[in-house]
């Protein structure tokens, strides 16, 4: 599973503080977290460890938290700006920001989980080989090469990796896989890794996966497939 770096901007200590167990109960995966004082603090940490998730404060000592986004959407464009504050009055401020969420404080765990969601989003749009799930008040992010399947079940998509398997709120149809060079639909439930396919009978379009799950490859799509793995892979079998 992914680790991700997260930045928590603000000069309030005791914030912070109550802040950081609530990000690693919405993050169960690998992550690390890093707090700042001031935008200064910030920035200057960003060099050696830049952030992939960031919690900003607006009423900063020195420059202003808007000063501070400011610089880092320029240095760090795909970085995801969460916007917190005492007051609503900066609401159109983190707009220009492209600030993922505006939160006021005191903030709930439905709103961070909300806006953790909505900023794994972004970085998985922004990033194309991420993806993001949520279940259960928990926000996981994938590496897109660590997925192994798709699979339609019910009126769920469900993610397959190695070691776990979770469901995702969209529809096998929606998935943008034309952007993952390595993914391929072999039927109307199922969307394979190919790099995970550890062999393929041609006489029965069956692929057998590294986990040992088997799948049938439908009719119409069993020449896409063969192109794909005689093209990328040489777990064919004749």
């Amino acid at each position: 599973m992914t680790a991700i770096h997260i930045g928590i901007c603000d000069d309030d200590l005791d914030f912070c503080t109550e802040l950081r167990p609530l990000v690693d109960q919405l993050l169960p995966q690998p992550h690390t977290i890093d707090t700042y004082p001031h935008g200064e603090a910030l920035l200057f940490g960003m060099v050696d460890r830049p952030c992939s998730l960031l919690l900003l404060d607006m009423e900063l000592p020195g420059q202003n938290g808007i000063e501070v986004a400011e610089q880092v959407r320029e240095t760090y464009p795909n970085t995801a700006i969460i916007i917190l504050t005492n007051y609503d009055k900066f609401v159109y401020q983190g707009y220009r920001v492209k600030a993922v969420d505006y939160l006021l404080k005191p903030v709930s765990v439905e709103s961070l989980q909300r806006a953790i969601q909505d900023a794994l989003t972004q970085i998985e749009q922004n990033d194309r080989s991420f993806i993001s799930t949520e279940w259960n008040y928990e926000i996981h992010l994938f590496r897109i090469g660590e997925v192994m399947y798709f699979r339609r079940e019910g009126r769920h998509t469900v993610l397959h990796t190695e070691k776990s398997a979770l469901p995702l709120r969209r529809n096998l149809n929606d998935l943008d896989h034309k952007h993952w060079p390595f993914f391929v639909r072999i039927s109307r439930t199922h969307i394979l890794n190919i790099a995970w396919i550890q062999k393929c009978d041609s006489a029965t379009r069956v692929v057998c996966m590294m986990d040992g799950v088997r799948f049938k490859i439908s009719r119409r799509r069993y020449e896409i497939v063969e192109d794909l793995l005689m093209t990328h892979t040489t777990v064919l079998s004749r």
